[in-house]
């Protein structure tokens, strides 16, 4: 059987001399596994199509219920503008793993491939990269059935105005009747309101919102830390972002100024 896809790859390993294994998204059949045969050979059409982050067009071959098999394609995107941006490649590195972990093998799911599609583009395009990632990560959090819910008591039920506490198992912020009762970690009003604006607004549709340093990183190491605490997964692509910023690298959080939340 043979299939023809348009999709993006989310990450490869070398197999064999001159073989590739590659992992695609699809609108069509969702997360697959496919080989490039040949494709680590410099003269090869498949060897710029089958690098990460790359859309593409795939003939796929299937032969009983082996791995597909790439037979020819065609170079769509390549996201120059992050592969050329060591912050941006991070980032986007780090959303592909989040979408190989929380999107199903073999299911299709047009809207998931088409929400990254619009990611990358938006990331290539130079919106800010920091919170378009707090954006995946809380889309990603709904994938997984863990969507928080940032107006309700985790503890309770009861609705909440000033958060100062957040509940990773309830996902949740807590309410002051139930600090004592369960345990959280901290978080301030304007950490929750920011989470509440990015739940609801479309990717494409995502404007400058200026956020300041401190509600960046509260905002990094909380949806980190729920993320891995739901899968029980330590997510290399955080840790690579966080050694980036622990050597001091230029990036998204130095230079933020002016009015912020």
């Amino acid at each position: 059987m043979n299939v023809q896809v348009e999709g993006i790859v989310l990450r490869g390993v070398d197999y064999g001399e001159t073989h590739r294994i590659v992992t695609l998204l699809t609108p069509e059949i969702g997360k697959v596994g496919a080989m490039a045969r040949g494709a680590k050979r410099p003269q090869s059409r498949l060897r710029a199509l089958v690098q990460p982050l790359v859309r593409g067009t795939f003939s796929l071959a299937y032969r009983g219920q082996g791995m597909a098999i790439i037979r020819q394609g065609q170079w769509l995107e390549g996201y120059r503008a992050i592969q050329e941006d060591l912050w941006k490649h991070a980032y986007a590195g780090y959303a592909a793993e989040l979408v190989d972990r929380f999107v199903e093998e073999a299911t299709p799911n047009p809207g998931v491939y088409e929400f990254f599609r619009q990611w990358l583009e938006a990331l290539a395009a130079g919106k800010d990269a920091e919170i378009l990632t707090r954006l995946f990560e809380l889309h990603v959090c709904e994938w997984a059935g863990v969507r928080p819910l940032l107006d309700r008591c985790a503890g309770c039920g009861a609705a909440v105005g000033y958060a100062r506490m957040f509940d990773l198992s309830g996902g949740g912020p807590l309410c002051d009747r139930c600090l004592d009762l369960r345990r959280g970690i901290p978080i301030r009003p304007q950490t929750c309101a920011v989470m509440r604006a990015l739940q609801l607004v479309p990717v494409n549709r995502l404007g400058d919102i200026r956020v300041g340093p401190d509600t960046r990183r509260e905002l990094a190491d909380l949806l980190g830390a729920y993320l891995e605490h739901h899968t029980g997964a330590r997510l290399r692509g955080r840790e690579y972002i966080r050694r980036l910023r622990e050597y001091a690298w230029p990036g998204p959080l130095d230079g933020a100024g002016g009015d912020l939340v």
